[in-house]
C-alpha cells in the first residue's frame, strides 16, 4: 500500500516508537483508527495522525457497545428486574438510573458494615 525502503532496523525502531505511543489503546480503537486513517490518509500514518483519530474511534466504541445491550422493555419488573433494568439504563448515560445504582452501591455498602 505505502512505498518503503527500510531496512529491517529501522522497521523495528518503527514498531516500537508505535508500541510505545499506544501500549495503553484499546486495540479495536486502534483498529478503527488504522481502518478510517486508510481510507483517507495520503501516506503512511505517524502516530500524530492515528492519535487524532482516535477520539471519534472511541465515542464509536461506545456507542457500539450501547447498541450491543439488551433492549429495555416496558414490562413490569420484579424489584431484581428493576435493578437490572437500572443497570442498562445507567449504561446507556440515563443520569437518574446511574443515580439509583449509586445510591444502591452506598447502602449495600452500609449493610456490609
Amino acid at each position: 500500500m505505502y512505498a518503503t525502503n527500510y531496512t529491517p532496523e529501522e522497521v523495528q525502531l518503527l514498531a516500537d516508537v508505535w508500541d510505545d505511543a499506544f501500549c495503553d489503546e484499546q486495540l479495536c480503537n486502534m483498529q478503527r483508527a488504522c481502518a478510517m486513517y486508510r481510507r483517507t490518509g495520503k501516506r503512511f500514518p505517524t502516530p500524530a495522525h492515528i492519535f487524532d483519530l482516535l477520539p471519534q474511534c472511541r465515542q464509536q466504541g461506545v456507542q457500539n457497545d450501547q447498541q450491543a445491550l439488551p433492549e429495555i422493555t416496558d414490562a413490569p419488573a420484579s424489584e431484581w428486574g428493576q435493578k437490572a433494568s437500572d443497570v442498562l439504563a445507567a449504561l446507556r448515560g440515563d443520569k437518574d438510573a446511574a443515580q439509583r445504582m449509586k445510591n444502591l452501591t452506598r447502602v449495600a455498602c452500609r449493610e456490609v458494615q
